[in-house]
């Protein structure tokens, strides 16, 4: 291997292999899969699961429960996935000393003017420190608001800004839009609905995509998601608070779709 790490292969190789030695090896990895925000790992033995390891790939955050262990990367979680199966398929030698160098960073222009983001649906509106899931309410997809949507029979989501689709997850539960301001958005429907595998939803736009505030992004059944045992919670996250700062929230106990829910100055 080259003393530095240059190309994107060597990159993600060097990425994968500081997880797999945080997790405990080859030989301790059972599954791997992934959300919208994060690996989805079960090892053999949890005591093998080096943290301190696991934080030179520079995740956002780690969630270990058991022989479960969630690494939280935020909207970067499937390129980082993917980067792990490729390593776990074909493992290579590699010197984990360049391992700062794998982890890309995320690059956005700073907001110049306030942007102001829109609820994308109605409801109650809460802080994500009373979101039920670890990972968001710790704050480590990023800042926001989440949002217990109000019950109806089928539920239509629209977009928080005027801004471009940078990602809709492949099971169709998240979105993630960028502002034509700069500031790039999670909106996430429900808790782990991940598992759903794509029941119950149905997305209206595709990654590339120029939406305006208020433009549908995807309807989805309270019906079926609740029936499966999840929850509607929908967190609203801006995932690069660091380039732009973090959200002032300006709306009530109670929104209205379309009404501010937050402030980005």
């Amino acid at each position: 291997m080259k003393d530095q790490v240059s190309t994107k292969a060597e990159k993600d190789a060097v990425l994968a292999a500081t997880i797999v030695k945080g997790l405990g090896g080859l030989g301790n990895i059972t599954d791997v899969d992934n959300c919208i925000t994060r690996l989805r790992v079960e090892v053999k033995n949890g005591s093998l699961v080096d943290e301190d390891v696991l934080k030179w790939a520079n995740p956002v955050g780690i969630v270990t429960s058991g022989r479960g262990v969630q690494v939280i990367y935020g909207p970067r979680a499937t390129a980082v996935a993917n980067a792990l199966r490729a390593y776990l398929q074909n493992p290579v030698e590699v010197d984990l000393d360049a391992s700062q160098a794998a982890a890309a960073e995320v690059s956005a222009a700073p907001a110049r003017v306030p942007t102001v983001v829109r609820a994308p649906l109605a409801g109650e509106v809460i802080p994500l420190s009373a979101v039920e899931d670890k990972a968001f309410a710790a704050g480590m997809v990023g800042p926001g608001l989440a949002i217990r949507p109000t019950r109806t029979a089928s539920q239509l989501l629209v977009s928080p800004v005027d801004g471009e689709v940078i990602l809709v997850f492949r099971t169709k539960h998240a979105i993630g839009i960028k502002s034509d301001t700069g500031v790039e958005l999670l909106v996430h429907v429900g808790l782990d609905t991940v598992k759903l595998k794509g029941e119950g939803f149905e997305t209206l736009v595709e990654k590339g995509d120029i939406v305006q505030a208020g433009t549908p992004l995807m309807r989805f059944d309270p019906a079926i998601i609740e029936a499966a045992g999840y929850k509607l919670t929908t967190p609203i996250i801006v995932t690069n608070a660091t380039k732009v700062g973090d959200p002032l929230p300006v709306a009530g106990d109670i929104v209205k779709q379309g009404n501010g829910l937050f402030v980005v100055l």
